[in-house]
């Protein structure tokens, strides 16, 4: 986060708000969708641009596809009438890596994993390749499935949580347990054989050989953990009780709050965190502005935007924006 000086814009014509935006080592990557020349289906898209230049790389159009990024893959998803086939493709190439793979609900990528339920059973596999990365196991009592370094955790709708042997057997862990009564949960791999689970509060739960203990637990949904120069943090949103909303940088190492924002600042989106620091969005109701603060908490630089803010994604210091006039988005990037 230097100076928010622009570095280049393209356009990526008439689009809706990207499903999938993120800046990947030297690459950016967009996935749209948008009306086709006679408005009468969506084309799904995936643009993949060169960070430097915003020369494109490659992309992709399908009228019956969705897009997801996890890792250096792209899934590519298409609707079919018995459900969904998904092909992982290198990110840098679109080459196809491995088998079309069958789901039936739409997967979600968990950790180093995929996970599906199909035929009621839940299928498992590895980002990487599209291989089984355990063998099929019954969905009956499961709620979610979450890859954690080596191994596969489900989560039964009590919270209970087992490890997914690789012979697909299910060994209980505890005592600890992830609340999943709030609704959709969303549990991210933190390494080091730790999980955090977020809905209206973060926790983090430490995975041992046979047991699962909470750590800590902060009042507040937060954001993907990211290495910064304060160690390992997320930003999360914050509310004393009946009390306005600020955004907090927390130590997710022992859950300290490192500092907030200033209380009662509504934003169109939440923070975004980087290495060396924050990126706050437009506040609402005010000017496209785009602002930056130091790891620290200090401001840094605030930017008047091209058009109508619609999504940022951030990556070795580069800062990625997709910003719309009229029916047309562009994707600018700032250093």
């Amino acid at each position: 986060l230097d100076t928010g000086d622009e570095v280049w814009s393209v356009s990526i014509g008439a689009a809706r708000d990207p499903g999938v935006f993120e800046v990947v080592d030297d690459l950016v990557v967009v996935g749209t969708r948008l009306r086709s020349n006679r408005g009468e289906a969506e084309i799904g898209r995936i643009h993949v641009l060169d960070r430097t230049d915003g020369s494109e790389v490659w992309r992709e159009a399908n009228t019956a596809a969705t897009y997801q990024t996890s890792g250096d893959v792209v899934l590519r998803l298409v609707s079919e009438r018995t459900g969904q086939t998904g092909q992982l493709l290198d990110i840098r190439s679109g080459d196809p890596l491995g088998e079309v793979l069958a789901f039936g609900t739409p997967p979600y990528s968990a950790g180093n994993v995929l996970a599906s339920s199909v035929d009621g059973s839940v299928r498992i596999v590895s980002i990487e390749d599209g291989a089984l990365a355990r063998p099929e196991i019954r969905a009956d009592g499961l709620e979610r499935i979450v890859g954690v370094g080596d191994d596969v955790l489900a989560i039964r709708p009590s919270g209970e949580i087992l490890r997914v042997e690789r012979s697909g057997a299910l060994t209980p862990l505890g005592p600890a347990r992830i609340d999943l009564s709030g609704g959709w949960v969303r549990v991210t791999d933190l390494a080091d054989d730790a999980v955090l689970a977020v809905d209206d509060v973060t926790e983090r739960f430490d995975v041992g050989s046979d047991s699962v203990e909470s750590r800590w637990r902060v009042e507040g949904s937060s954001g993907p953990p990211t290495e910064t120069a304060a160690g390992r943090a997320a930003i999360a949103r914050v509310s004393e009780a009946d009390g306005p909303t600020s955004y907090a940088l927390v130590d997710l190492d022992d859950g300290a709050i490192l500092w907030r924002t200033e209380p009662g600042v509504r934003r169109i989106d939440d923070p975004t965190l980087l290495a060396d620091g924050v990126l706050l969005p437009p506040r609402i109701g005010e000017s496209q502005s785009l602002a930056a603060l130091d790891i620290e908490g200090n401001e840094l630089w605030t930017i008047e935007l091209p058009g109508m803010f619609t999504a940022t994604a951030v990556g070795d210091g580069a800062v990625a924006v997709v910003s719309r006039i009229d029916d047309t988005s562009s994707v600018t990037v700032y250093r």
